[in-house]
């Protein structure tokens, strides 16, 4: 689910024209708190949905939503023309030709946005957020942070809180900031401050394309004196909305491999030497969102994209990019498609076994135990202690009756457990017709089971069933 990247992979140059003609006519507009800047290419139906979701959500006396649309068509602005009739609605019509990190940087250097809003929100098209994290928002930049990110992932549980260190930052959620709309930018503290022509002339290259914005935020940390950087974690379930319309594979299938087998780690190299554990720091992509995968490897060999040549011009760095043993992409690369698509159904399936084998394991042991409860005429319990309880509220669920609880030595025992007798071993007769369910940890266990053997007891139950 992270951003899609390459919306416009295609994309080479960029006209200021747009940008100037936006400037004229909205140059002289009280200063607002948030410009929502929304790139996109070739995706109407989703965009009038983000939008239209926009519209019922956010205050227009605070926000401003800016549509950036290289679409080499004009269906998004005629799917928009109702909502562009919004006086905080604006529409900007650029080059098909145009790249989407060169997009991003000439946004962060508009003037109209360094100096008509406080903060700078560069959206994705498919993705918007509840009313609750907007009013949230709204009081957070309030007090006048440089940059707050807004975290749906926070796999590890962070929660809300704020950091000092631009090298915490990195390591924790580099992976994360790629996605668009996760971070909000203070326009006075970080865009007015940036060196732009040395940003452009080192992060606008082929090689960083997709991650020129994550380059950005890390570059500025290093630049901010006192920075004051705020993690929000936001709960994915009720506050995040994706369009209906999205299409759930990528729509850059094809460039996957170079985006975060190559780019992605060109341009987490790139950043300062401040930085550190940059390996780590990109691998942890792979292990939070599955890019590189086993699930995505075999989907990118047998679409084509992962083949002998692709995956020897990254063999040296597969390790660090994916957490996916190079052994096993090697034997990929050398079965034929029809095989790997076999593997790919049998991992499924082994998938699903395996994740659900505890629980299969559990249900086949009821039902032994039921079995066992079926021979014999009278049941006891063996133990006194939480084993023993669960055991009995088993027994009980499943309507099974037994007579009492048996323990090797009655001693500190309570003599009723659950309105049942509790005896000592000792009381009991051993007759066949009655069977013992030993409900114990495994150390006592251990000791009681030879006990029960030599006093000739082998009507017994062993399984690990609570």
């Amino acid at each position: 689910m992270l951003q899609e990247i390459g919306d416009d992979i295609k994309e080479e140059t960029l006209e200021n024209n747009s940008f100037v003609n936006l400037k004229e006519e909205v140059g002289n507009r009280k200063k607002k708190k948030i410009a929502i800047c929304i790139p996109t290419y070739n995706r109407p139906s989703v965009l009038n949905d983000i939008c239209s979701k926009i519209l019922n959500t956010i205050d227009e006396e605070i926000f401003d939503i800016y549509i950036y649309d290289s679409s080499p068509n004009s269906d998004s602005e005629e799917n928009l023309k109702e909502i562009l009739k919004k006086e905080n609605f604006f529409y900007v019509k650029l080059p098909s030709t145009v790249q989407s990190n060169e997009k991003l940087y000439r946004i962060y250097q508009d003037e109209n946005i360094q100096c008509t809003y406080e903060y700078l929100w560069i959206l994705a098209d498919y993705i918007f957020f509840s009313k609750r994290v907007i009013d949230k928002i709204i009081d957070k930049i309030n007090e006048e942070w440089d940059m707050l990110m807004l975290d749906f992932y926070d796999p590890e549980r962070q929660g809300n809180k704020q950091y000092y260190d631009p090298n915490q930052i990195f390591f924790e959620y580099a992976w994360s900031m790629t996605l668009f709309g996760i971070m909000i930018i203070n326009c006075k503290t970080v865009l007015k401050k940036a060196d732009w022509a040395y940003l452009k002339e080192k992060y606008l290259k082929q090689q960083y394309k997709n991650f020129s914005h994550v380059a950005m935020y890390f570059e500025m940390m290093l630049k901010i004196n006192d920075l004051k950087f705020y993690h929000f974690s936001i709960n994915f379930d009720d506050n995040v909305y994706l369009s209906v319309y999205k299409k759930q594979k990528s729509e850059y299938f094809e460039e996957f491999l170079n985006v975060w087998g190559h780019y992605w780690y060109a341009s987490i190299h790139a950043l300062p030497e401040y930085y550190t554990r940059k390996d780590q720091v990109i691998t942890k992509a792979c292990v939070y969102t599955e890019n590189l995968g086993k699930k995505n490897v075999l989907a990118l060999r047998i679409q084509g994209v992962l083949n002998l040549k692709s995956f020897y011009k990254c063999k040296d760095i597969w390790k660090v990019v994916s957490t996916v043993k190079p052994l096993f992409v090697w034997i990929l690369v050398f079965l034929p498609k029809f095989i790997v698509k076999i593997i790919e159904n049998i991992d499924y399936k082994v998938d699903y076994i395996v994740k659900n084998i505890k629980r299969i394991c559990i249900e086949i042991k009821i039902i032994q135990l039921k079995r066992f409860c079926k021979i014999y005429d009278e049941l006891y319990i063996y133990g006194a202690g939480i084993k023993a309880e669960k055991m009995a509220d088993l027994l009980e669920k499943k309507q099974i009756c037994y007579k009492g609880f048996i323990v090797t030595d009655l001693g500190g025992n309570k003599r009723i457990l659950r309105e049942h007798k509790v005896i000592s071993i000792s009381q009991m007769k051993n007759l066949n017709s009655i069977g013992i369910i030993v409900a114990m940890n495994n150390k006592n266990k251990k000791e009681v089971i030879p006990l029960l053997y030599e006093g000739g007891y082998k009507n017994l139950f062993l399984l690990d069933v609570v």
